[in-house]
């Protein structure tokens, strides 16, 4: 055994060998993160791009955004130049003007200037969708615990996405004794909550209608509970 171990241990350290990559210079990019949904303004977030390995501190982070860039939402109609905010060190691009706000079936294209280099894109919000029905099982007639059952019907068009939201409100005819005796009527999450598996697209139900059931989202905020 011991005849063994020693084998081992020399070809480990053997294998030891320090190894340098000589990285490539990487030419600096525009980064666009822009979004356009219904009953909201249009933002733009424009960035350069960055080093994978270059050390991040706050000179870099505050030098990271594109400034004085020329930035103009269109919705094929009407024109609107979005000016630059800057909301507690995030600079955003947006517009004031309430026809800038988008609207469900618009088709809207961004176009970007800065300096020399231009970037242009293009989309549109979609009509909603609604959900068919909606029902509610009991596990057991006396207990207030169940299942959510949903119908939906998927257009016959392939390439919709989906991702599922919801949120509880107590419906209690009664009150717990204090201090929690405040639940009736409010509200149990605090906002919207995806559950696990929230995101889907239609590749296996295109164009069908059907039954699902969902579980309950978890709120995945940090709650420090320690001294």
């Amino acid at each position: 055994m011991k005849n063994i171990y020693y084998i081992l241990l020399i070809g480990l350290l053997g294998c030891t060998k320090s190894i340098v990559f000589e990285l490539p210079e990487i030419e600096q990019t525009i980064v666009v993160e822009a979004t356009v949904e219904s009953g909201f303004p249009p933002r733009v977030i424009l960035t350069n791009s960055q080093g994978y390995f270059e050390a991040i501190d706050s000179t870099i982070l505050s030098d990271i955004f594109i400034h004085d860039a020329d930035v103009v939402l269109s919705d094929g109609i009407e024109s609107y130049t979005l000016q630059e905010f800057n909301f507690n060190g995030l600079y955003i691009y947006t517009s004031l003007d309430f026809g800038a706000i988008g609207q469900f079936g618009k088709t809207y294209s961004l176009s970007i200037q800065v300096n020399d280099k231009n970037v242009y894109s293009t989309t549109t919000i979609p009509q909603p969708l609604f959900i068919d029905s909606l029902w509610f099982d009991k596990y057991v007639a006396y207990d207030s615990l169940g299942l959510i059952g949903a119908r939906f019907s998927d257009p016959d068009t392939l390439g919709n996405c989906y991702r599922w939201f919801a949120q509880r409100i107590n419906s209690y005819t009664y009150n717990y004794p204090p201090p929690f005796d405040n639940v009736k009527g409010t509200i149990k999450d605090s906002r919207p909550l995806p559950p696990i598996g929230s995101s889907t697209d239609d590749k296996l139900f295109n164009g069908l209608s059907f039954d699902f059931i969902f579980p309950r989202g978890e709120d995945g905020l940090f709650r420090w509970t320690g001294r």
